[in-house]
Parts: structure tokens; sequence; C-alpha cells
């Protein structure tokens, strides 16, 4: 038998190591994760105790992989927002800025899609949808979305103002 370094020993036996893990992977999972609900308190301490210990290597790392992550991280939040606060997907609201061809759908201003990271919070075409009915109608610019919330989306008062700025526009009285 030939007698192996201290080096190869390791090498060896964390090569046999990653072989069994590989190979018994879903049980491995299983039993840990039936440790961690079992051990609840201890785990949350040992987290805690983790976390407060290394609060600033913590934070450097978070903020690289944001820095690295950044466009990505961003669009899965947009995605996530319009997904609960408008139960529509990204893919819904790409359609409907390309049948409005990025233009509000009231005053036909151009906007930014809300998936461009560099685009300023102003410019954004944002989603209208029936307070009444969550129903989403369209992509508008930021004056428009104000204008709508400010009358309450009533369509009386909408011809009321539109009448009102009509006939002070052609000067009758």
């Amino acid at each position: 038998m030939e007698k192996l370094s201290d080096e190869e020993r390791k090498k060896r036996q964390s090569a046999s190591q990653k072989a069994y893990r590989n190979k018994n992977k879903e049980k491995l999972r299983a039993d840990n994760k039936a440790y961690r609900n079992e051990n609840k308190e201890k785990e949350q301490a040992r987290q805690k105790a983790y976390q407060s210990k290394n609060r600033g290597k913590r934070l450097v790392y978070q903020k690289a992989y944001y820095n690295k992550n950044k466009e990505r991280l961003l669009l899965k939040d947009r995605d996530r927002v319009l997904r609960r606060k408008y139960r529509i997907t990204m893919a819904d609201y790409h359609a409907t800025y390309q049948q409005q061809k990025g233009r509000c759908a009231i005053c036909g201003t151009p906007g930014e899609s809300c998936t461009n990271p560099d685009a300023e919070r102003l410019a954004i075409l944002h989603v209208d949808h029936c307070h009444a009915t969550g129903k989403t109608r369209g992509l508008l610019c930021n004056r428009c979305n104000w204008a709508l919330g400010i009358i309450r989306d009533n369509a009386e008062v909408a011809d009321r103002m539109a009448a009102y700025i009509r006939q002070y526009a052609l000067g009758v009285k």
C-alpha cells in the first residue's frame, strides 16, 4: 500500500465527497430541509449571529452584486410590480407598448418603456388601470396619468373639462 501525502489524500477525499453529494443530491436536500424544520430556532439564531458578525462583509458583497446585476435586478423588480399590482406580465406591457407605438394613449407623447433602466421616472409610460375592476386600459405619460387620477376616472368631468377648454379656446362666452 502506497503512502499518500496529506495534499493527495485531501484531493481524493474531496473528490469522493463531491461524487457522493452529486449522487445523493435529493436525499441530502431532503435531510437538510428536515433538519432546518426541526431546528428552526437554532438555525435562526445561527443565521442572525453570522449576519451580525459579518455585516460589513455582507454589505460589500451585496453592493458589488447589485452593481454587477443592476439592470437584471431592476427588470426583475419591475416584472414583480407589474404582476402584483396590475396582474400583467412584462410581455403584456411590451405588447401594449408596441401597439401604442411607444406613445401615450391619450396625448400621443412619446415615452420610454418601463424596462429601460436609464429612463427618468417622468418619461416612462405608466400602466393605466380601472380602479373598480382592476383591468388595464393602456399606457399613459405621467401628466395624463395624473389628470385621470385627479378627476377620479370620471368621464362626465372629463367631458365638462373638454367643453370648458373648447369654449375658451374659441373665444366663445
